[in-house]
């Protein structure tokens, strides 16, 4: 049964894909995307896992370690999850298309949109 309490777990693109020169700018436009859609879910009282947050360890991390311990942790994340929130785009993103089979295997509930989400709650489907 879906409800307000459920984990949602959101997937999109987060690395660069495109060809522009800067992809600093592609990348912190990715994870603004995934904070929107946090901040949204969480007005609406769900809890959510937004994966692009956990490469930001990198950043302080005085130990180190490399991109697939990261992916590792978010996966880990995804099959503790309720459901997902697929992102725009996501179907573009090989992380993410690995995420949706996982999740489609573990028989998570599947959104795509807040809308979804939020009717979900409403009526318990």
């Amino acid at each position: 049964m879906i409800n307000s309490d459920m984990v949602v777990y959101l997937v999109g693109p987060i690395t660069p894909k495109s060809d522009v020169k800067n992809h600093a700018l592609e990348y912190i436009s990715n994870i603004r995307e995934f904070m929107v859609y946090q901040a949204a879910l969480m007005k609406i009282g769900v809890g959510v896992i937004n994966p692009a947050l956990d490469f930001f360890p990198l950043v302080y991390s005085e130990v180190s370690f490399d991109e697939s311990i990261v992916k590792n942790n978010s996966i880990k994340l995804l099959k503790k999850s309720d459901a997902i929130l697929l992102l725009p785009n996501w179907y573009y993103s090989v992380g993410s298309f690995e995420e949706f089979k996982i999740a489609m295997h573990l028989g998570l509930k599947i959104f795509v949109s807040i809308d979804e989400i939020k009717s979900a709650i409403k009526f318990g489907g």
